[in-house]
């Protein structure tokens, strides 16, 4: 089973190196990475040609993307409709062995429209984090907590993903939109999984200006698939 994973990139330079890294150490045999960049000023494209280059299982589109979304949704369509899709930050670093962990429980468990994992979380501050999500993948769960699980941390299959797409309008909350989405369509099989799969470099980089706009648009995207509530109110009432 092919497993391509998705990294949108702009100026993402940083940890880009690192990203690529991770990747490339993974022991499945039928794995693929799609980058998306055709906008960063900084060095992310002299290390994405020095990359793809040597790799036949790299590819690095330059198509210009309208943000993360979008770019998800470019890559998607570059998949088979066979295969398992997941999203790669450019700051996220694959854990060795993850890809063929979640190969593994795809083929163990066909049914099922999509894995999420667990994953570590470094905090800029000397912290390593892990994150384990709840257990539970449903509507009411993810109007109670926001989201279920990151998007580095999901695996869904690509004839989903392709059919149902990313909302291009969203810039912070696309990930609980999709999820409220696949389950609106018809798609619950969703498999909570002991593997750790990433690990983020999250170095506190993010404004409180971004965490406000992040948490509003949160809040919408949870009035509008649950309507009103007043926990859900109440959760979000801090950014508005």
């Amino acid at each position: 089973m092919q497993i391509s994973m998705i990294m949108p990139n702009y100026n993402g330079a940083k940890y880009l190196d690192k990203a690529l890294g991770g990747f490339a150490v993974q022991d499945h045999p039928d794995k693929r990475l799609i980058v998306i960049d055709g906008k960063s000023t900084d060095a992310s494209h002299a290390i994405l040609s020095a990359f793809s280059g040597q790799r036949p299982d790299v590819v690095w589109s330059t198509t210009p993307d309208r943000g993360i979304s979008d770019a998800i949704n470019i890559g998607a369509e570059m998949v088979g409709d066979d295969a398992v899709c997941g999203y790669l930050g450019s700051d996220d670093i694959l854990r060795k062995g993850a890809l063929s962990a979640v190969s593994d429980l795809f083929e163990e468990y066909p049914f099922i429209d999509a894995v999420y994992c667990r994953s570590y979380f470094y905090d800029g501050g000397g912290l390593v984090r892990l994150h384990v999500p709840l257990p539970t993948f449903s509507k009411k769960m993810l109007r109670r907590h926001g989201t279920i699980a990151g998007l580095q941390n999901f695996f869904v299959r690509a004839s989903i993903l392709k059919r149902l797409k990313m909302d291009t309008q969203l810039k912070y909350a696309m990930d609980l939109d999709f999820y409220f989405r696949m389950i609106a369509a018809g798609h619950p099989r969703i498999l909570a999984s002991p593997v750790i799969s990433t690990l983020n470099m999250g170095d506190g980089s993010i404004s409180t200006s971004q965490r406000a706009a992040s948490s509003r648009e949160r809040h919408r995207v949870t009035i509008s698939h649950c309507g009103y509530h007043p926990k859900t109110v109440l959760r979000y009432a801090w950014a508005s």
